[in-house]
């Protein structure tokens, strides 16, 4: 009788770890998962920021160079057919 509690015993000690890890990984997966993410959201904001800067300087240079360069001008050289 006191063998069966042993092996018993023994038995769900070693079963409980690997019943136990699938649980153990989600939930620190999770957690390491969302800490990450939480660092990973304040460098998104920044990049986002610097995208819209970056956006909005080709644009303003687009349009700068628009007005100054319009369809009839001499700004590129004219290319020789002659040859």
């Amino acid at each position: 009788m006191k063998s069966v509690k042993l092996a018993a015993i023994t038995g769900v000690l070693l079963c409980l770890p690997c019943c136990l890890l699938p649980i153990l990984g989600t939930t620190l997966g999770s957690a390491a998962l969302g800490s990450f993410l939480g660092k990973m959201e304040k460098l998104g904001l920044v990049l986002l920021v610097v995208a819209g800067l970056l956006f909005a300087w080709r644009y303003y240079r687009k349009r700068r160079a628009s007005k100054t360069c319009g369809n009839q001008c001499n700004c590129k050289p004219a290319t020789n057919t002659e040859n």
